[in-house]
């Protein structure tokens, strides 16, 4: 480790380290433009200039491009490097326009910053200022090209770090543009960190625009919660609203960016029709109206019934606190679940994945960007987890080697191998590439059972044939990691993957396991819900008058198929149907008792990402209908009232635990921290979170309890007709999509212009059997009560006897969970009219 002095402070830092990294861990911050530590150095601003004293190379130099070397002698604030760092704020100075003040940036922007450290004030250059027009690139990035300091941040991060390229660099010398060809929206969902990544004001936030400056917001670190992955972000809020949310920093997890989707998807808890009243029938009532009535409902039920017909539903996007308490709620009170409201099959295969994710496997974020050979197996990144892609992309770009099995039309913004393969037969696939690969390696690694294993599943796929370039890149391959999916892939599938990766987790290869799970909160609520029921299950019970009355606390599915004639019959012979939510749906307009629930931003709460990983979240702000929504927008009124209008809504977990009998402080925040309290003290597994409910930026890692009793089990080795070319049947698929089919998101007005219209993708030898042509429009008919218009979509790179379309919360779905439906040929309408 070289040992350097740098402004008379000595450190030893890792070889390859940079001159301005090191400074910086000495806490000497060293100006900077073009230079980021996720995109590395470049030398293109030239302010990051010191006076290196003593080393190879003396005299002025770019601490961003130096390497820090042994003995090194190094000034940051020596005359000469403060004299040539002032000329090049000068320079920059000489063309940009003075508009701090209507400039979103200004307060935080890094030019302004350096503007005033570097005793600039007087601007000497009497010629015109150099100007531009600007573009427009959407409904999310707003483009002010003047303000522009040609560091090439923002090309660098959207060409290289994200692999898309409809921007980049126009022009030369001093002309140099950074934009589009012309105006359009930036095709990348990563296009959102243009914002952070900017050290000054070209790219701001459009939706945000004009709305504070960072010094009147209330600011917090979050969680996102539109996937599994967990990214850490950074949220503002001002006058009771929800302003903007930018890009936290987490190596394990986002790095330093997220997607779209996470920046943009927090407007459901500003919409002015989000409930935030207490219903009884339909009708408002005060919360201790609705109060006595849930519990009047309750008792008469457990006096007349058993127990058992008093079912609780929850989703995965409750928070920790809310699913351990329904756990202990029902199990206190006998009542059936909690279960969980989760796309079809996704709760059996999430727990099977969770039974098999070892803790010699478990992969982080940070392991797939670093990793050598990335095998993505029933999954969509850009779709199911956007900000897995950029992981993905980081470990293209060193060399890896990524092979996706899949059915779907999967796209990816770098080169990647696609096998579209049926959901029945990507087992085979998985199993065979990993056979081929450990033929002829020593096994002694593996146990008995472990070697039977391998010995079945080479029996299986003697006949197999996948490419050798994959077979010699997982040889090849020291750090392989396996990427399942939970959605597409069959019941069985997330077990063949831990297995495959326990196998190929060799001496001399460390292997690790990636699960893509559904919902923000999916690993809890796989770990503390009942696990012989689901959804439909659940559903079929009402229907037998087994349950007779049912608690539906922030529902997902099952809220939103209310609409169907069949599920509102179903519903309709519940005794009681009690609601808790902060959006509303065909389910919540239906309850008998409605609770308006405080989302995370209000009442903060704990997620476990894919990885196991606990992240916390503090509340932001009280809550209650943003100020621009009441009408109180002049003066303030001469009244003092201890309320806050639209306020009344409660954590989930609170009235489950009045329910339970819990003794909980009145006080909001001592009642956060006795429910956490409880729910840490209650579940072992979750000892390693602090009571004071503060994880960090990175997160606690938690222990996973092993459930499983046997390593390498026997597997089912099941089939079924589904997508199979010889039958006339077509599987019609619902599919997650980047924008418009995660509930929470798909509620926010920022991103409504970005949706895609529904476009029904099927593979050419099907449109081709049904006579449709790319963008021809038609009609599926679903069943009796249930049609779908869409637009057909022509993919070569899918798998053939499948039709996928986008998974709308609104989507006029007959079964429950979204499961699968085989269509008849009959069942596929031509429509008049097109988009050719």
């Amino acid at each position: 480790m070289p040992t350097l002095t740098i402004d008379s402070r000595q450190i030893s830092v890792p070889g390859n380290t940079k001159v301005i990294d090191a400074a910086e861990r000495l806490g000497i911050m060293i100006p900077r433009f073009c230079y980021h530590p996720a995109l590395g150095a470049v030398g293109a601003c030239r302010v990051c200039a010191v006076n290196v004293k003593e080393g190879p190379m003396t005299g002025i130099q770019m601490s961003c491009m130096l390497d820090a070397g042994d003995g090194m002698v190094i000034s940051t604030h020596d005359k000469d490097a403060v004299d040539f760092r002032m000329a090049v704020i000068e320079w920059l100075m000489m063309n940009h326009p003075h508009d701090c003040p209507v400039c979103d940036e200004g307060g935080h922007c890094l030019l302004q910053d350096m503007t005033v450290s570097g005793g600039h004030g007087m601007r000497r250059y009497p010629g015109p200022k150099r100007t531009h027009q600007d573009q427009y690139l959407g409904p999310l990035v707003q483009h002010e090209m003047n303000r522009c300091i040609q560091c090439y941040r923002c090309v660098r991060y959207y060409r290289e770090y994200t692999g898309y390229k409809d921007l980049g660099v126009l022009g030369i010398g001093s002309r140099v543009y950074f934009g589009r060809t012309g105006d359009g929206r930036l095709e990348s969902p990563f296009a959102g960190n243009l914002i952070d990544i900017c050290p000054t004001g070209v790219f701001t936030d459009k939706p945000a625009r004009f709305k504070g400056r960072k010094w009147d917001f209330e600011r917090a670190a979050t969680v996102c919660t539109h996937c599994s992955l967990g990214c850490s972000t950074i949220t503002s809020s001002r006058y009771r609203e929800i302003i903007r949310q930018e890009a936290g920093i987490s190596p394990d997890t986002n790095d330093c960016f997220i997607c779209d989707r996470g920046r943009y998807g927090f407007g459901y808890a500003n919409l002015p029709d989000r409930p935030r009243q207490y219903r009884v029938n339909g009708n408002p009532c005060s919360r201790q109206t609705a109060w006595a009535k849930a519990l009047d409902l309750l008792d008469t039920t457990a006096n007349t019934n058993n127990p058992s017909t008093v079912a609780l539903l929850v989703s995965a996007r409750c928070t920790l606190e809310t699913l351990v308490t329904a756990k202990h709620l029902c199990h206190r009170k006998g009542w059936h679940g909690p279960v969980w409201d989760a796309p079809s099959g996704n709760d059996i295969k999430s727990r099977n994945a969770l039974d098999a994710l070892a803790p010699e496997l478990v992969a982080t974020m940070k392991d797939v960007r670093e990793s050598d050979f990335i095998l993505a197996i029933g999954t969509d990144p850009v779709n199911e987890a956007p900000v897995l892609t950029l992981a993905l992309r980081q470990a293209q770009r060193n060399g890896a080697h990524i092979t996706v099995i899949d059915p779907r039309p999967v796209s990816l913004p770098f080169d990647f191998e696609h096998l579209p393969t049926s959901p029945e037969e990507m087992g085979d696939q998985l199993a065979a590439i990993v056979c081929a690969a450990l033929g002829g390696t020593d096994l002694s690694h593996l146990s008995p059972a472990g070697k039977a294993f391998y010995d079945d599943l080479v029996l299986r796929n003697a006949a197999a044939t996948v490419p050798d370039e994959i077979v010699v890149a997982l040889k090849k391959s020291r750090h392989p990691v396996i990427v399942c999916g939970t959605h597409m892939v069959n019941e069985d599938l997330p077990v063949l993957a831990g297995e495959c990766a326990r196998m190929i987790n060799q001496p001399e290869r460390s292997a690790g396991l990636f699960y893509v799970l559904p919902g923000a909160n999916g690993f809890g609520a796989a770990m503390f819900t009942e696990t012989h029921t689901n959804a439909g299950l659940l559903l079929d019970k009402i229907k037998s008058n087994d349950i007779k009355t049912l608690i539906a606390i922030e529902p997902e599915g099952c809220a939103h198929v209310h609409s169907s004639p069949a599920m509102a019959g179903i519903l309709k012979s519940l005794d009681c149907l009690l609601v808790m939510d902060y959006l509303e749906s065909p389910l919540s307009r239906a309850a008998d008792v409605f609770i308006p629930t405080a989302t995370v931003f209000e009442s903060g709460g704990i997620f476990i990402n894919q990885n196991g990983t606990g992240r916390s979240m503090q509340p932001l702000y009280m809550g209650g209908t943003p100020i621009f929504q009441t009408g109180r927008t002049g003066p303030p009124p001469r009244l003092f009232e201890s309320d806050i209008p639209g306020a009344e809504h409660v954590p989930a977990w609170l009235p489950l635990a009045d329910w339970m009998g819990l003794s909980l402080s009145p006080d909001n925040s001592k009642r956060r921290l006795e429910i956490l309290k409880y729910t840490i003290e209650n579940e072992p597994w979750l000892s390693a979170l602090p009571i004071s409910g503060d994880t960090g930026e990175t997160g606690i890692k938690l222990r996973i309890p092993n459930r499983r009793l046997n390593e390498f089990a026997s597997l089912p080795h099941t089939r079924n007709n589904a997508g199979n070319s010889n039958s006339p049947e077509i599987s019609l698929y619902t599919v997650e999509q980047t924008f418009g089919t995660e509930l929470l998101s798909s509620g926010s007005p920022a991103l409504d212009e970005v949706i895609p219209q529904i476009r029904a993708a099927m593979h050419p030898a099907d449109a081709e059997f049904l006579n449709l042509a790319d963008g021809e429009n038609l009609t599926l008919v679903l069943d009796e009560n249930h049609e779908l218009p869409c637009n057909v979509k022509i993919e070569t790179d899918m798998a053939q006897g499948f039709i996928f379309i986008p998974r709308r919360p609104d989507l006029p779905w007959p079964v429950p969970g979204f499961a699968p439906i085989p269509l008849h040929p009959d069942q596929i309408r031509r429509e008049k009219g097109d988009l050719r």
